[in-house]
């Protein structure tokens, strides 16, 4: 136990002195752990296969699909104006 001053007050009271926790029951809690499961008939944690219709195996969420990249390429326009730049450049 320790005195300790309450500073509004200016009045002495007695604390419980805290002590550092340990964590040495970790190390042999988490053997355990890994024991029950080794010695369990499911055994450690694997991948599930997932069903067909789940739906975290569908691709795009688009209904229409991608446009391939000459068509996007071929589609694109420029904010610049090339003939406007070429002009600029001679």
């Amino acid at each position: 136990m320790l005195p300790h001053v309450q500073k509004k007050s200016d009045r002495w009271s007695v604390c419980v002195q805290k002590v550092p926790k340990t964590y040495d029951y970790i190390k042999e809690l988490q053997a355990a752990i890994v024991d029950r499961r080794i010695q369990s008939d499911y055994g450690m944690s694997r991948t599930q296969p997932m069903a067909e219709d789940d739906p975290r195996c569908r691709g795009h969420l688009s209904a229409v699909p991608a446009p391939t990249t000459s068509a996007v390429v071929e589609q694109h326009r420029s904010r610049i104006d090339r003939s406007t730049q070429d002009s600029q450049d001679t």
